[in-house]
């Protein structure tokens, strides 16, 4: 299954409103900017032990 085209089922009966898409926005880009930002710090990360403490939490 493609994560970004899920299927919805047709008995699905619970709506979303405005303010709770905007809410899920929020916090899936707020967990993919730090994400990305952490891959850059490992990337640019010459100490080891930093670098592996980077590691561990992705």
């Amino acid at each position: 299954m493609d994560r970004q085209t899920a299927p919805i089922p047709e008995d699905a009966k619970e709506e979303l409103c405005a303010g709770e898409a905007l809410h899920l926005w929020d916090h899936l880009t707020y967990r993919n900017d730090n994400i990305e930002m952490t891959q850059t710090f490992i990337a640019l990360a010459k100490d080891s032990d930093f670098k592996l403490f980077l590691e561990r939490d992705v």
